[in-house]
């Protein structure tokens, strides 16, 4: 399990989460992928000296990229 100190990687600052903040007073953050629920709970808690009162998570894959050359026909006329 990761420490405390590497439980959160860095915060995630977008349109989206700033929003989440200004509405909801909510933060996001990248974490370890092997961190808990109650990990994450206690790092914020020691890191930044607040009282976390819920933690979600959620595991997204990446975006399928593609490799090499577009297949795109070529027309001449």
């Amino acid at each position: 399990m990761p420490t405390l100190t590497r439980t959160i990687i860095t915060p995630i600052v977008t349109e989206q989460t700033s929003g989440a903040y200004q509405d909801r007073g909510e933060y996001t953050f990248r974490v370890h992928p092997k961190a808990t629920k109650i990990h994450i709970r206690k790092a914020i808690e020691e890191l930044f000296n607040v009282t976390v009162t819920g933690v979600w998570t959620s595991n997204h894959r990446g975006k399928d990229r593609r490799v090499g050359q577009d297949s795109i026909d070529i027309f001449e006329a």
